[in-house]
């Protein structure tokens, strides 16, 4: 999969958030770092020790962090490769195989739920599907966690992909793996019928450096130190939402 043939790459870029270096360093760690400022402060919100399901989670770089702050964690990973160092870096951790969309866990396990940038690999009725089955392995009072890709990005995201999917099929050569694209209003729409008692959207990278991080990496990083503290203060305003690099979804289930 297109996935097992980057697990080079996520081990080191997750190894340099791991050593906590520079997360301006790369466009990876840029985003990487604004989703982890959301991340774990939602986890406060859960019982100390809880259970947390890290769905699609790669190298389990992010399962040994939220394992270290005393939850008891589980993950779900469909990519040989990536699933292999998971377990290596987890031993002791229930790591299986498996989909978002028929998650191999009974109902209400899970107090804390994420899937970090993984709905945005598949289309939208399975985007609806995984949404149900996130709920349904979750806890009432439970707290749902996950990515999107903005459809309006000012980065211009969408189009980078159009253009890569047409250049590769006018080359001949295999389709990337598809990136789904979404509006605020959509997700709050496709969510509103699942049960929730709290739904919140965020956005971050507001600001499109990652386009000059495309440019040349020296220059991305250049930008992200100078404008860094700026864009997550621009971030904050509602008016951006529409058109940050990412969206930021964070669900409270309704209690019983």
């Amino acid at each position: 999969s297109e996935h097992d043939q980057n697990t080079r790459f996520f081990k080191n870029e997750y190894g340099c958030l791991d050593e906590k270096k520079d997360h301006t360093a790369s466009a990876f760690l840029y985003g990487r770092k604004k989703i982890d400022d959301l991340l774990y402060p939602s986890l406060q919100k859960i019982p100390p020790g809880g259970q947390v399901l890290d769905v699609g989670c790669g190298t389990g770089d992010q399962i040994h962090r939220i394992r270290s702050m005393g939850f008891q964690v589980a993950g779900i990973e469909p990519a040989p490769q990536m699933r292999l160092l998971a377990q290596e870096k987890n031993p002791e951790t229930e790591i299986v195989d498996g989909s978002i969309l028929e998650l191999p866990f009974e109902d209400q396990r899970f107090d804390f739920v994420l899937a970090i940038e993984v709905l945005r690999y598949f289309h939208p009725a399975d985007v609806r599907k995984a949404y149900q089955e996130l709920f349904r392995v979750l806890k009432p009072g439970g707290v749902v966690f996950f990515t999107m890709v903005n459809r309006y990005a000012l980065d211009g995201f969408v189009f980078y992909e159009s253009l890569k999917q047409l250049t590769l099929k006018f080359a001949g050569k295999v389709p990337s793996a598809h990136c789904d694209f979404v509006t605020p209003s959509q997700v709050r729409s496709d969510l509103s019928t699942l049960g929730a008692r709290e739904i919140n959207i965020h956005g971050r990278l507001f600001a499109p450096i990652r386009i000059f991080y495309k440019i040349n990496n020296s220059l991305g990083k250049t930008l992200a130190k100078k404008l860094d503290s700026f864009d997550d203060a621009l971030s904050k305003n509602s008016w951006t939402l529409p058109f940050a690099g990412h969206l930021i979804v964070e669900l409270i289930k309704k209690d019983s």
